[in-house]
């Protein structure tokens, strides 16, 4: 197939449109639709890699339909379509006949099963097959045209200022008091009860599906189970260290216990995971026994092996629904950030957050001396320097930064894998997106960096088992989620219910997030880049030559 090169001055003024025509399907035809596909990731501002990644797992599977009817001596038409359905961009190719799915891998070796496809899906970074009314369909739910959540965040936060500050000074307080009662308060209270009535479900489904993508993936991959483990390990661990650092430096009122009742005081807590019924977890959203419920049913779905298999998929479908409402509750987030800092203002309770800078400092300190570590412990071991893994992973890490996600560096991520670090591919192909929902070191300890500075700022009491607490719903409520825009927000109003913080203080948790998200995600590829060579190396699938090599 040919290549459609576009130079950057070309790719910055496509603008977005929508493509809806019909192909045949032979050598022509496919090379005709990937040009299109790849104007239209072009247009959506989407980085190089990925546009390129798309396209040839697209221009893979018009190939083997095409080879399919090829030898049957046809050249049937295919339907293209891309634009815009339900406020997200699309990609859809349609071909009538029989079932033929494309995506289904010929070589079992490369099969990642379907819970790695799911999450590369969820991030709009991998198509889907579905067969109905003897139409095949390959489709792909992209993510819209990125915009930078600093300047939403920057924008509400003025607007809030403007706002508060102009009540302030123009209303008397009998009209603040009016405009308070009947308008900020409902207002409020609309926000909470949204986050409340999503999060339950979201959190459900995201472990559900997790559970059960991660036992298929450790059952079908030798590494898988070493790799979730050490995941799993190194987020705890640095959560636990940030966490006790951190209530020192905040000053965290904390109230010690002896060891043995505080042994058993978490016992009795472990017991209180398991609900009384099922549907009470979901209408108080108790983080905790959501998780319990997930796990059990997830295990249960395990051992039911191809029997649960519908049941499997009805999860992951119910998931994906839920991250697409998270999604949309991240968009508006702007908004109810300027309402919620405008109603603090007025009502006097603004300078509860006067000290946001501690938890930022910190946190920033924190995670890029860990980094830091992290490389220069890589660099001993494997006989190269730490600059020199640094102008490795610089790259994917500027991406991620500047986007504040790890979903847009992904493409550039597996580059910088298997052409800098001398990974083999297929195990990037299985340890990236496993990664991307396990493995969110940064993630935990800006999830925790926030808890404990609510703590602060409404001066309350915690123990030891607060503690304890907290720390498991933070790594597992983050080793749970995709990283998908809005799940954070909705992580925070389940955390901060279960552990009794009032919810005055998401309005500084969102804040917070949005802040840490930015480095926080290009830590979190740069800290997986750096396991993945380890575990490259332990299965005899590092190029060791590669990866010494400067750049």
């Amino acid at each position: 197939m040919g290549q459609y090169d576009q130079t950057e001055e070309e790719v910055s003024i496509i603008k977005y449109e929508d493509f809806n025509e019909e192909y045949i399907l032979n050598g022509e035809g496919i090379d005709q639709i990937a040009a299109k596909v790849e104007e239209f990731l072009y247009s959506l501002e989407m980085e190089r890699a990925n546009v390129l990644g798309i396209r040839l797992s697209l221009e893979e599977a018009l190939l083997r339909w095409y080879d399919h009817f090829r030898k049957k001596g046809e050249e049937p038409q295919v339907e293209f379509f891309a634009g815009k359905r339900f406020f997200r961009p699309v990609i859809e190719i349609s071909l009538k006949g029989e079932s033929i799915d494309p995506l289904d891998p010929d070589d079992p070796d490369t099969d990642t099963g379907d819970w790695v496809g799911t999450v590369m899906e969820n991030i709009g970074l991998s198509p889907r097959y579905a067969y109905s009314k003897g139409v095949n369909t390959i489709s792909i739910r992209l993510n819209p045209p990125r915009r930078n959540p600093g300047m939403g965040l920057v924008m509400g936060i003025v607007l809030g200022l403007v706002i508060g500050l102009l009540g302030k000074a123009i209303l008397t307080d009998a009209m603040l008091e009016g405009i308070t009662t009947y308008f900020f308060d409902p207002v409020q209270s609309v926000f909470f009860r949204l986050l409340q009535a999503t999060a339950g479900p979201v959190i459900f489904f995201t472990v559900l599906t997790a559970i059960c993508g991660i036992g298929s993936a450790a059952m079908m991959n030798k590494s898988g189970k070493r790799l979730i483990v050490r995941f799993l390990f190194f987020s705890t661990l640095m959560t636990v260290i940030f966490a006790v650092l951190g209530a020192i430096i905040m000053r965290a009122e904390y109230i010690s216990s002896p060891i043995l009742r505080t042994g058993f005081s978490v016992f009795e807590s472990l017991l209180e995971f398991i609900p009384k019924d099922i549907v009470s977890p979901f209408l108080n959203t108790d983080s905790p026994q959501l998780i319990m419920l997930a796990i059990i049913i997830g295990n249960a779905l395990l051992v039911l092996g191809t029997q649960g298999s519908r049941l499997v998929k009805i999860a992951n479908q119910a998931n994906s629904v839920g991250l697409l409402i998270a999604n949309w509750i991240s968009r508006i987030i702007p908004l109810f950030v300027a309402l919620l800092l405008a109603m603090r203002i007025l009502d006097g309770t603004f300078t509860r957050f006067i000290g946001i800078w501690i938890p930022l400092v910190l946190f920033h300190v924190f995670i890029v001396a860990a980094l830091f570590i992290a490389m220069f412990l890589a660099a001993k071991r494997y006989g190269t320097t730490v600059g020199n893994l640094w102008a490795k992973i610089k790259p994917s890490f500027m991406i991620a930064f500047r986007n504040a996600s790890v979903d847009s560096a992904f493409g550039q991520n597996r580059l910088c894998c298997e052409k800098r670090l001398g990974i083999n591919g297929k195990l990037a192909d299985f340890g990236l997106p496993l990664g991307l929902v396990i493995y969110m070191p940064a993630s935990t300890v800006s999830l925790m960096a926030s808890t404990l500075f609510a703590v602060k700022c409404y001066n309350l009491t915690i123990t030891s088992l607060w503690l304890i607490l907290a720390m498991i719903l933070v790594v597992a409520l983050q080793a749970a989620s995709p990283p998908v825009s809005g799940v954070d927000t909705l992580a925070y109003a389940a955390i901060f219910s279960r552990l009794s913080i009032p919810s005055e203080a998401l309005i500084m948790a969102i804040i917070c997030d949005i802040i840490f998200l930015f480095i926080s995600s290009a830590v979190n590829q740069a800290m997986l880049q750096l396991e993945l060579i380890r575990e490259a190396d332990r299965l005899n699938m590092l190029d060791k030559d590669i990866l010494r090599k400067p750049l």
